[in-house]
C-alpha cells in the first residue's frame, strides 16, 4: 500500500474493549445482491427500514484471499472521526479498532471504508532488493496471499454479524446471513476476471515467488508531486485502489484504479496509474523453475496532508 507522505505499507493489528451502547440491530432489507463488472466484483445488501436503512458493500478488483468493504447509513450519524471505532466480523473473526476516514456515501450518508475480516498492520518497508526477494518468497509459503486464491467460504460461512461500536456514542450490529453462499458467489466472479487476462487455476500451482515492487518509495514520491491541486487547497483526502498486471520483465502491462471514499474535489485526469505505467519496476512473480511469469499485484494509494 501506498501512503502519500510515506510510501510502501501492509496494513495494522490490535484489539481493544470499550463501554457499550445502546445496539441498534439491523436485519437484512433484501437479498445480496451480486454487482459483477468487467473489472469488478461486488456484492450489496441492505439492512433496516426506512431512516435506519444501512449498506453494505463487500468488494475485490482480483482473486485475493482479503477483500474491502464499505457501510453507510445514518445509523453511523454519531461516530467521531477522530476518534477509533470498535468493528467485529463476529463471532468468527476477533474485533479491532480502526480510526476512519470521513466518507459519504450518496443518499445513504455517512459511510466507513474498511479492508478485510480483521485488522491490518502497518509497516514501513526499508528492506533491501535481496531482502524483499526473500519476503516474496516467505509471504507466499505462508499462505497470505497466494495468486487466484479466494477468500476462505468456510469462515466466511460463520461469520453472522458485523458491528460497529465507539464507546457510548454507537454500536450498530448488521445480521448478515448467507455469507458463505455470497463469498462462494465473489470467489466465482474474481476468478472469471483472472481468467479475461489471461490467467487459469493452474497459474497458482505454478507461482513460487510473488512480484515484488522495487521503487515504490520513488513512485508514491512522484504520484505526491500530483496530489490535485484543488484537493490539496481544501484539504481533501481519499483512498484509491489499484490493480496491477506486472510483466516478465517486471513492467507494468496494465493498471486499473478504483476510488474508494467518493471524495471530493479529486480532479484525477493524472491518475497513480499514470506514473506506475511509466515508471513502476517490479521484480517479476517466478515459476517453479525460477522463470519469470505474469502476475497480479494489488495496492492501495492513500492520499494524506499533514
Amino acid at each position: 500500500m501506498l501512503v502519500i507522505r510515506a510510501i510502501l505499507c501492509l496494513v495494522a493489528a490490535f484489539f481493544a474493549t470499550s463501554a457499550h451502547a445502546e445496539e441498534l440491530i439491523l436485519k437484512p432489507d433484501s437479498k445480496w445482491v451480486a454487482d459483477f463488472g468487467e473489472d469488478n466484483c461486488r456484492l450489496i445488501r441492505t439492512f433496516g427500514k426506512s431512516d435506519e436503512q444501512t449498506v453494505l458493500i463487500i468488494e475485490q478488483i482480483a482473486p485475493s484471499t482479503d477483500f474491502n468493504w464499505t457501510v453507510a447509513g445514518t445509523s453511523l450519524a454519531r461516530v467521531r472521526w477522530s476518534r477509533d471505532v470498535e468493528v467485529r466480523w463476529g463471532p468468527e473473526f476477533q474485533s479491532y479498532e480502526k480510526r476512519f476516514l470521513k466518507a459519504d456515501l450518496g443518499k445513504f450518508g455517512p459511510a466507513f471504508v474498511g479492508k478485510g475480516w480483521e485488522a491490518h498492520t502497518v509497516v514501513q518497508s526499508k528492506v533491501k532488493e535481496k531482502e524483499l526477494r526473500e519476503l516474496g518468497r516467505a509471504e507466499l509459503a505462508s499462505g497470505l496471499e497466494p495468486v487466484l486464491a479466494g477468500l476462505d467460504e468456510h469462515r466466511a460461512s460463520r461469520v453472522e454479524y458485523l458491528s460497529f461500536w465507539q464507546g457510548d456514542r454507537m454500536k450498530t450490529t448488521l445480521l448478515l446471513e448467507d455469507m458463505g453462499a455470497a463469498i462462494a458467489a465473489l470467489n466465482k466472479c474474481t476468478l472469471d476476471l483472472a481468467t479475461s487476462w489471461g490467467f487459469d487455476e493452474s497459474y497458482k500451482d505454478r507461482l513460487t515467488t510473488k512480484a515484488i515492487w522495487l521503487n515504490a518509495r520513488d513512485v508514491a514520491t512522484e504520484i505526491q508531486r500530483n496530489y490535485p491541486s484543488r484537493a490539496l487547497t481544501r484539504g481533501s483526502q481519499a483512498n484509491f485502489r489499484m490493480r496491477i498486471i506486472v510483466g516478465v520483465d517486471g513492467r507494468a502491462e496494465r493498471c486499473d484504479w478504483i476510488n474508494d471514499t467518493s471524495a471530493d474535489n479529486f480532479d484525477m485526469s493524472r491518475t497513480p496509474c499514470d506514473v506506475i505505467m511509466k515508471k513502476a519496476e517490479f521484480e517479476p512473480a517466478l515459476d517453479e523453475n525460477d522463470r519469470p511469469i505474469r502476475s497480479i499485484y494489488q495496492t492501495s494509494v492513500l492520499y494524506r496532508i499533514g
